[in-house]
């Protein structure tokens, strides 16, 4: 069983199969008068996902905002919402894209760095559309300057016990 942090999860839907379309070669849904990015979670990790095999009614997506844009995760199956006041092991990480492993009960919960994805995903589609450096237009000129020259360099100093949110944090503010 795989987790995501519910401080990242703005939603949880279902949508029908034939609500999916293509813009290009990434996967959407029409959300709330816009278009909803898709991501797998079990095509990211590498894992096996029986969609091919069971036609489902329904397909399981968790929508999660970062910054002021949703995107949307399919995923297998929505087992649970729960709170767990754990901390991560973080020593149990097989993969990118895993933050570590939290016991609840019985199970194994692998807790899944779904912020991370959603950078790796939308970087490897601006690598295969061939963006090589975003611009914006400079408002007094028609010249355009690099988002990376705008921006200065900033440090911040995060004081925290718990390694999750020490994480999630600095992934937030990256």
């Amino acid at each position: 069983s795989y987790a995501i942090p519910l401080t990242v999860v703005s939603r949880l839907e279902e949508f029908d199969p034939k609500d999916f379309e293509l813009s290009g070669e990434q996967q959407v849904v029409r959300y709330r008068e816009s278009l909803l990015p898709i991501f797998s979670l079990p095509e990211f990790l590498h894992l096996p996902f029986k969609h091919g095999i069971e036609k489902k009614e329904k397909t399981s997506v968790v929508v999660i905002r970062r910054g002021d844009n949703l995107y949307g995760i399919e995923i297998e199956q929505i087992q649970d919402v729960v709170a767990l006041p754990t901390q991560i092991d973080q020593t149990v990480r097989d993969r990118p894209g895993i933050l570590g492993t939290l016991i609840a009960g019985e199970r194994v919960l692998v807790v899944v760095d779904i912020l991370g994805m959603i950078d790796t995903v939308l970087s490897k589609l601006a690598l295969d559309a061939g963006i090589t450096n975003i611009a914006t237009v400079n408002g007094n000129s028609n010249s355009y300057e690099s988002l990376s020259a705008k921006h200065s360099v900033h440090r911040i100093l995060i004081a925290e016990d718990s390694s999750f949110f020490r994480n999630f944090v600095r992934q937030v503010l990256s």
